[in-house]
């Protein structure tokens, strides 16, 4: 992998051009495919046990849903295995129990998987607050909040869109190119503050836990503490290291390995902390 300096990786200097047509949905920026699903996201029966876990794209999802998943099952992976196995019955995928609320591609809808599976059911999403379900609203669901810095959040959403450009934009450009329709909310999701906002001002409310990724990294065990006694689960100290040895970034890389906050240069160094330092942003 090339180095990453200052200026960015280099990439032929192109505007970034998107495959998917964005279109402003009550203030959020969306994929057309899942502007069409929502109002029947906004109208999805919840029950008052359905967990929710929401964030801006890249600022700790993956790795916060995995460690809710361990601590609803003890710790316990075999725990775990047997509920993935349960839970692909009703569709999604088999690498964790979260379903996308708001996810269309094509003729396929998480909605349609989403209502066949029982309650409790866990579901995830990027979506602002008020384009929650109004029945998780009234009936006070738990929300588990991840947020990220901006500035990191910007570069791992980059190297996101670059994994597979063919499927998700036309042409990629520089990251410069990229961050300046990030900052003019021309990129899905967006806008970033409003999102963040619309959970932070909210963060009171008994039933909204919120984290920082970077607050997980610093004091992982104590972050797993905090949010099992927020979802009701008395954990021994075995069983809080458990679920953190199995989220540790060294055991998660086994089950993706590619996953963009795990680039790393030959050395083992995180290969674009320099330049992110750098962003003058």
């Amino acid at each position: 992998m090339d180095k990453v300096s200052a200026k960015g990786p280099s990439r032929p200097d192109q505007r970034v051009s998107f495959k998917h047509k964005l279109i402003s949905y009550r203030g959020c920026k969306l994929h057309a495919d899942f502007v069409s699903v929502m109002p029947e996201v906004e109208e999805l029966e919840c029950e008052h046990n359905d967990m929710f876990l929401y964030s801006f794209p890249k600022s700790g999802t993956t790795w916060t849903g995995k460690i809710i998943e361990l601590i609803k099952h003890d710790g316990s992976k075999e725990k775990l295995a047997a509920s993935l196995i349960r839970g692909a019955e009703y569709g999604g995928r088999p690498t964790t129990l979260f379903k996308m609320i708001e996810a269309r591609f094509g003729n396929t809808i998480a909605l349609n998987f989403i209502r066949a599976t029982p309650h409790p059911r866990y579901l995830w999403s990027h979506l602002p607050r008020n384009l929650l379900p109004q029945s998780a609203i009234e009936k006070k669901c738990k929300i588990v909040y991840v947020y990220r810095h901006v500035k990191d959040v910007m570069v791992s959403y980059y190297y996101f869109h670059a994994s597979d450009p063919s499927v998700l934009i036309d042409n990629l450009g520089i990251f410069e190119d990229f961050a300046e329709r990030f900052m003019s909310n021309q990129v899905a999701n967006t806008p970033y503050f409003a999102n963040l906002h619309s959970y932070w001002s909210r963060r009171h409310e008994p039933n909204i836990f919120l984290l920082s990724y970077e607050h997980l990294e610093k004091d992982h065990a104590g972050i797993i503490r905090k949010l099992a006694t927020f979802l009701g689960k008395d954990l021994t100290e075995e069983q809080v290291g458990l679920v953190r040895y199995q989220t540790s970034f060294s055991e998660m890389k086994k089950d993706a390995p590619n996953d963009q906050w795990l680039l790393k240069d030959e050395s083992g160094k995180n290969c674009w902390q320099e330049w992110i330092n750098s962003l003058n942003i």
